[in-house]
């Protein structure tokens, strides 16, 4: 009986489970096939990946060839599954560039930004992009890499992405500075630095540190290259990449080698050659094999040093990397010269100057062309050696050192200036909702009941005295900020004139100017410490200026300062240095294509506006026809003065317009310019006159 039950009860029981079953299998056969459509059914890519990250690029590019046979296999096309594809075609691409197969990671680069386009991933595609870009960058084609990387910036700034722009940034300014175009990659740079510091992206902070620390370092400026190089140590991290701190070894060694810290830069290159071994990175050992070569060299070891630039030399050949082979070359060269090798050195650098002339790698040309000469002359092959000279002296940098450190300080001091601005802005910002929260504040207490009248009144007493304090404060940074930017914007100025009579040896002018240049600057530097001056004053550091200047244009300029008999100049108070900027921008810009007599004209007189002193600057310069090449360019300096100028009468009670260009075609006149200052009159009281004996 028991058993039959059983039996007669089961039968049921196992349909049922069955059918359960069934419908289970369906279920997931349908939940499979529902999550097909988002993962790859051919999913080797995670198992090349994992062999990536250990460095073994080999069977990384094994597996990931192994998930494009399945999608063959699987009749799975481009078309239909854009994402799979563009996902392998760029690991395929980042193991090919460890590997050091630059050619073969572009293309496949190329093809997941196509993919990454199609299907409307403006992040993946712009990433892919900016990757091409520096696999083209590697390969000298810096035409290409230019074009692709200014599309990903396109991209980049139109989704405002902080951290994509600051790689994007950095990358271009590099492009630049191996094709030798050393302003357009500094300004680049400190954007990308901007940025890392904006974003806090420690990486990119040490990468932005490393580069401009080797810029200051090929201009010789060491105190800047060792700041530089010690910010990056600051933000290095335990995550931060392994490429960025191969570049960063290298650029310490570099430092330290440069310093003759000669043990602790082999140090250094040590640690570069172990690190790139680790990580089959290619491009830091061959950076670190020509950097010991340099090294054997100082130590007379001619042999190893000839060694480890043949072994930089055959990896950079490998990698397609053209500049990095002219640069072990030329090293080498002075290996083989220093050692009495006079012809290996010559055909090392016939090889070279091949290699600079089919890539267009222009500024290796200047070292190249030295080496020739040295080399032949050296052998007594005049006649050649002579042709190689003034290819040297016709290639190599039209900018002197000194110059480009002030082009690079210029641009630093722009990129300070502008965060000054920020911080000014943010202040701002702070500010306004301050202002917000004590309207509210205001409004809740004027609604509270009557008891409480005298605490609201003196609450308000307080919060207005703070934002009475709040707004000095800021206007007090601006000034301190502008009157800063003038010292070295007005010495480098009259340091040029110094610097001429220097390079071209007359030792006598220099003198004179050099004394000339001592009093002026007593005076500047007098007058840039004080909020106002006399009127008079001013126009005697201008005459002092104005002399300075005349010597550089010979008896070509005159200049002439008049003043109206009804104006006592020491009785009038003005900001400093608030003439100078106008007078020297028609000197650099208004007689820079003028031939002939040059006049400049300075006339104080009573304004229109009561109250008001007018100063007028003319010159006979180009003008500013907009057919032609404008005379005047407003500089730096002449904004600030503007700024100043104006927060000047603001305070003295004129609020009418500050400064005034006129062209005197406007006039009906042939050339020339006008700039009219209207300075509110403010009587002088109490200055301190000793500074000018």
């Amino acid at each position: 009986m028991p058993l039959k039950f059983f039996q007669l009860k089961g039968l049921p029981v196992m349909l049922i489970c069955i059918i359960v079953m069934l419908l289970f299998s369906c279920r997931r056969n349908s939940t499979d096939n529902h999550s097909s459509r988002a993962v790859s059914p051919c999913n080797y890519d995670t198992t090349g990946y994992r062999f990536y990250e250990a460095y073994q690029y080999d069977s990384a590019l094994f597996y990931f060839g192994k998930t494009r046979l399945c999608f063959q296999q699987k009749n799975l096309s481009e078309t239909d599954n854009p994402r799979w594809f563009g996902k392998n075609f760029q690991y395929t691409a980042d193991a090919w560039y460890a590997a050091g197969d630059f050619d073969s990671a572009l293309q496949y680069y190329r093809q997941a930004a196509r993919l990454y386009q199609g299907v409307g991933d403006s992040l993946k595609y712009s990433e892919n992009l900016n990757s091409a870009g520096i696999c083209y960058a590697i390969m000298s084609k810096y035409d290409s890499a230019e074009s692709v990387m200014k599309r990903a910036i396109a991209i980049e700034e139109k989704m405002d992405s902080s951290t994509g722009l600051a790689d994007l940034y950095q990358n271009m300014g590099i492009v630049y500075s191996d094709q030798g175009k050393i302003e357009a990659a500094i300004d680049y740079y400190f954007k990308a630095f901007s940025l890392c510091e904006k974003t806090g992206d420690s990486t990119g902070y040490v990468d932005m540190s490393k580069c401009l620390a080797d810029l200051y370092l090929n201009n010789k400026d060491t105190l800047m290259a060792e700041k530089y190089l010690n910010k990056a140590l600051s933000w290095v991290t335990p995550f931060t990449e392994n490429v960025t701190l191969a570049g960063l070894y290298c650029s310490l060694g570099e430092f330290a080698f440069f310093k003759r810290q000669y043990n602790q830069a082999l140090n250094w290159f040590n640690q570069l050659a172990e690190l790139s071994r680790k990580t089959g990175y290619k491009r830091g050992l061959a950076a670190a094999y020509s950097n010991l070569a340099s090294y054997w060299q100082v130590m007379k070891n001619y042999d190893l040093s000839v060694s480890y630039h043949r072994q930089a030399i055959e990896l950079d050949k490998s990698l397609d990397n053209q500049y990095g082979v002219v640069d072990s070359q030329v090293l080498l060269a002075e290996v083989y010269y220093e050692s009495g090798k006079y012809h290996e050195a010559i055909a090392v650098l016939q090889e070279a100057l091949d290699i600079t002339t089919e890539h267009e790698i222009t500024d290796q040309l200047p070292p190249v062309y030295k080496g020739m000469y040295e080399n032949l002359k050296a052998l007594r092959r005049y006649d050649a050696a002579l042709q190689y000279h003034e290819l040297y002296l016709t290639e190599k940098e039209k900018l002197s050192g000194v110059e480009m450190q002030e082009k690079i300080r210029d641009i630093e001091a722009r990129y300070e200036n502008e965060k000054a601005l920020r911080s000014i802005e943010k202040l701002n910002q702070q500010t306004l909702f301050q202002q917000q929260k004590i309207r509210s504040r205001e409004y809740f207490l004027w609604m509270s009941a009557g008891l409480l009248l005298v605490i609201m009144a003196l609450f308000l007493l307080m919060i207005r005295q703070h934002k009475l304090k709040t707004k000095l404060e800021q206007i007090d940074m601006e000034q301190r900020l502008l009157r800063a930017q003038l010292r070295p914007h007005f010495i480098f100025n009259v340091l040029n004139s110094l610097k001429y009579y220097i390079q071209t040896g007359q030792n006598d002018p220099a003198l004179t100017h050099l004394s000339s240049f001592a009093r002026l600057m007593r005076k500047t530097l007098y007058q840039t410490s004080q909020d106002e001056v006399s009127l008079q004053d001013e126009l005697d550091v201008l005459h002092d200026y104005l002399l300075l200047e005349s010597t550089k244009f010979g008896n070509e300029l005159t200049y002439a300062v008049e003043v109206d008999k009804e104006i006592d100049a020491a009785a009038f108070s003005i900001p400093p240095i608030i003439l100078q900027p106008f007078v020297e921008n028609a000197l650099v810009h208004a007689f820079k294509d003028k031939q002939g007599e040059k006049k400049i004209r300075i006339a104080v007189g009573l304004s229109s506006f009561p109250g008001v002193l007018n100063i007028a600057i003319s010159d006979n310069g180009t003008g500013m026809n907009v057919d032609r090449k404008p005379g005047h360019k407003q500089s730096m300096g002449g904004a600030i003065t503007a700024r100043r100028l104006t927060y000047f009468n603001k305070v003295n009670g004129f609020s009418g317009k500050a400064v005034e260009v006129i062209s005197n075609e406007q006039l009906g006149q042939s050339s020339g310019t006008v700039i009219h200052l209207h300075i509110a009159r403010k009587k002088q009281v109490n200055h301190d006159k000793d500074h000018n004996h």
